[in-house]
């Protein structure tokens, strides 16, 4: 399981407006973010791409809102922009941004939001024939699966990746989608 795209900002930043959020806490749009906080701005990587929702709203800011980067190193030069304070938000996955924080020698704390009708998480699958062969490996690659998804190892190969700006999210999704409690696991909050 991974998380998705998510919407970062330094938490020593303002926190986002409670009227700016859906009731399970998402932002309602980017849209709603920029026309609350009109002097902000977004970097995003030339050339790359969120999905069609959020690509969608990324293309109706106005451009003061929006600084594209490009050229090599672009995706990283984002995130230390974001860290230098030189703009307020990016867009990017969990890992990335939790393998980037850690190689920072002092990394600032960052805050993090999941942007409405946008996926939460994505799920990892095994690519195999559908020949009779390939269906027995996935039967059994399923059943041991299904059975370490209540296992504290189990939990722990997804969350080391997680940061802690987004833990609290992924505990909640990894609850909905593997039926397991992180009280079952003995994880503390």
């Amino acid at each position: 399981m991974y998380l998705d795209y998510r919407l970062y900002f330094l938490a020593n930043n303002n926190d986002i407006p409670s009227s700016l959020l859906n009731d399970k806490g998402e932002l309602l749009s980017l849209n709603s973010l920029f026309e609350y906080f009109p002097k902000r701005t977004l970097a995003v990587s030339s050339g790359r791409s969120f999905g069609k929702l959020i690509d969608s709203q990324i293309a109706n800011l106005a451009n003061k809102n929006v600084f594209k980067r490009s050229g090599d190193g672009r995706y990283s030069a984002v995130g230390n922009m974001l860290l230098r304070h030189r703009i307020d938000y990016i867009i990017d996955f969990p890992v990335v941004i939790n393998k980037e924080l850690n190689l920072k020698n002092n990394p600032l704390a960052l805050k993090s939001i999941a942007i409405a009708n946008s996926p939460n998480y994505s799920l990892g699958h095994i690519a195999c024939n559908k020949s009779p062969t390939g269906q027995k490996i996935i039967g059994k690659v399923n059943k041991i699966l299904t059975s370490l998804y209540k296992n504290k190892p189990f939990y722990h190969a997804h969350a080391r990746y997680i940061g802690g700006a987004d833990l609290d999210a992924f505990n909640r999704y990894y609850q909905q989608v593997f039926h397991s409690t992180i009280s079952q696991l003995n994880i503390p909050h």
